[in-house]
């Protein structure tokens, strides 16, 4: 997301849930070349990651995550819905690559819909 001279980077990971800390920690470190390259080009570079549980746990911290994303694109607090919307989106998801594992090859229609 860019504003003005402001770039917002957000980065979502589904992982097990013993593992979302560390794939937080991950990712930060991840992205920290490429927050440093667009910082030096002169722009104010944000970087937020946040992380679902594969089985759909969104924990507390996560959740100030996505609060602080959607205060950044002017919107209101994310729902109640919206949240749980998320997590059975990753919970399906999850479960759908389960499903999928054998496969050689699957396609979109076999990925869950979800409206949020």
């Amino acid at each position: 997301m860019k504003q003005g001279n402001s770039i917002h980077l957000v980065e979502l990971t589904v992982t097990f849930e013993t593992n979302i800390s560390k794939a937080h920690e991950r990712k930060q470190t991840k992205y920290l070349d490429l927050v440093s390259d667009i910082s030096d080009n002169g722009f104010t570079c944000d970087l937020t990651c946040f992380e679902v549980g594969s089985r759909g746990l969104i924990t507390q911290e996560n959740v100030g995550r996505i609060v602080e994303i959607f205060s950044f694109v002017g919107r209101a607090k994310p729902s109640k819905k919206f949240m749980k919307e998320l997590s059975k989106m990753a919970l399906l998801s999850s479960y759908t690559i389960w499903n999928a594992r054998q496969e050689p090859a699957w396609g979109s229609e076999d990925q869950p819909h979800i409206s949020l």
